[in-house]
Parts: C-alpha cells; sequence; structure tokens
C-alpha cells in the first residue's frame, strides 16, 4: 500500500482528479455540456504538461537534484517517455475524431502557451520573478485549461457571471501552488527552480505569500456582502472558500503538516472539495 501511495504522489496522479473535480464544478456552473472526449483529453493534457515539465527538469539536474520526485523521473526516464507517447497518442486521436471543433481550437492556442511555458522552465535562466512569475503562470494555464475552453464552446450565451466563481479558482490555484513553494523552498533552492521562495528571503516571500492570501480573503468577504442569487455559484464559492481555510492552515501549521509529506495529501485534496457538484442533478 506504501508503494502504491508513494507512486500515487511521485507521478502526480493526485493532479489527474483535482482537475477532474475542477472540470465538474465549471460544467455545473456554466451547465454547458463538452462531450465524453473532452473528459479524457483535459485531465491527461494536464497530466501531460506535468509529467513533461517534471521531466525536464530531472534531466536538467540528473543525479545532481535534491528532489524525490526529479530523481524518480531522471531514473525512470526511459518509462516516463514512454507514458508521454501514449497519452499524447491517445490525446490525438481523441481530438482527431470526437472533440467539438471550438474545444480543438482552444486546444491548439493553449497547447502554444505551454509549449512557451515549457520552453521558459528549460532555457529561462533569469532570477527575476518579475520576469518568471512560476506560480502565477502554472494557475494560468491551470485554470483556463478547465475553464476557457467551456467559454470558448459557448461565448455567445457567455455570462459574466461566471467570471466570479473562476477568478476565486484562480485565487486558490496560485495559493495553492504557494504551499508547495512554501514548503519545498529548501530541495527548490537546491535544484536551482525559480518560484517565490528561491527568488526572495523567506522572511519577504512570507509576507508576500501572505499579502496573497489576504487578496484572497478580501475577495471572499466581498463576495459574502454581494447578492449572488445563483445557488450552484453561490455553493461554489463556499467550497472554494474552504479550500482557501485549508491553506491558511498549512500555512499556518507547518511544523505539523510537513511531516511525512502530510503537506501534500491535503494540500491536493483539498482541490478535491469540488468533486461535490457530482451530487447535483
Amino acid at each position: 500500500m506504501k508503494s502504491l501511495l508513494k507512486y500515487y504522489h511521485l507521478l502526480s496522479i493526485d493532479v489527474i482528479f483535482g482537475v477532474l473535480a475542477g472540470a465538474v464544478m465549471a460544467v455545473k456552473i456554466t451547465g454547458i455540456q463538452p462531450g465524453f472526449a473532452w473528459w479524457i483529453v483535459l485531465p491527461s493534457s494536464v497530466w501531460w504538461i506535468y509529467l513533461t515539465d517534471h521531466l525536464i527538469d530531472g534531466l536538467s539536474k540528473k543525479e545532481e537534484t535534491q528532489n524525490p520526485r526529479h530523481h524518480f523521473f531522471y531514473k525512470n526516464r526511459t518509462l516516463i517517455f514512454t507514458l508521454l507517447l501514449f497519452l499524447s497518442f491517445i490525446n490525438i486521436f481523441l481530438i482527431v475524431f470526437f472533440l467539438p471543433r471550438e474545444l480543438i481550437l482552444f486546444g491548439g492556442f493553449a497547447g502554444f502557451l505551454v509549449l512557451i511555458y515549457l520552453a521558459g522552465v528549460k532555457f529561462i535562466k533569469t532570477r527575476n520573478y518579475v520576469l518568471f512569475p512560476k506560480e502565477i503562470i502554472v494557475a494560468l494555464l491551470y485554470t483556463g485549461g478547465i475553464w476557457g475552453g467551456l467559454f470558448y464552446m459557448d461565448r455567445e450565451d457567455f455570462s459574466y457571471k461566471w467570471l466570479i466563481p473562476l477568478i476565486a479558482y484562480f485565487l486558490v490555484t496560485v495559493s495553492n501552488l504557494f504551499i508547495y513553494s512554501f514548503y519545498e523552498q529548501k530541495t527548490d533552492k537546491e535544484d536551482k527552480q525559480i518560484t517565490i521562495f528561491t527568488t526572495f528571503e523567506e522572511s519577504r516571500a512570507k509576507k508576500l505569500m501572505l499579502n496573497w492570501f489576504v487578496i484572497c480573503i478580501v475577495y471572499f468577504t466581498i463576495l459574502i456582502f454581494w447578492r449572488i442569487d445563483d445557488k450552484i455559484i453561490r455553493l461554489a464559492l463556499d467550497v472554494l472558500a474552504a479550500i482557501l481555510a485549508i491553506q491558511l492552515l498549512l500555512f499556518k501549521k507547518s511544523s505539523v503538516f510537513s511531516r511525512n509529506f502530510r503537506y501534500r495529501w491535503v494540500n491536493e485534496g483539498a482541490f478535491l472539495l469540488p468533486s461535490v457538484f457530482l451530487l447535483l442533478n
């Protein structure tokens, strides 16, 4: 059992379920039905990006890496590369034969942006966080990948009220990535990763992270007093507020959650909360 959980963690399989949970919420809010292929292409594409990102990090550091995941990817690079080819084949097949035209067009644009990001990870050597704010870029790609295709697919009936939960989802996604940077700053520094905690001194990075949490809290507080009649959007905001509360707890009680990678299980587990929308008709 421990071995299975280890691979579940190293291969970022939790990302698949997190994306699906977020997708369920987005579909329930918008009422848009993207078709069965989207439910496969979306999580497998996000997983492909995560696997490729980790593989690039593993290959760039090789045996010198201090990060267990990057070391795993370097050691098993042939297997990972084979898995990436398999995912690519499945995705191309589903995209060509089953995905709606609107989602293909949006996916092509999103894929181009992802390639730019991966090229940046590989070739950009700047230590200037303003030029390459990795957590924010990844959050934009992650959030845009889930919501953007739905918006483009039914753009004629687009409702601006959908932006309310989208912004909230983006905010907690950035917080999710900041939590990882906070807990993994030691190995990130050793591997020369670009994160908020490797760019700034720890005290300043913590202040910046705390400021981000303040922005999140202010946004959710405003929405409490803003009359929102849509019950589904209200439920989404309650779920996302719960995720934010968990993230604040992780930030506050790092001494407790740093043991045995507890922070990872809790941080990713929080992103499964939107799956509660499966209970809605």
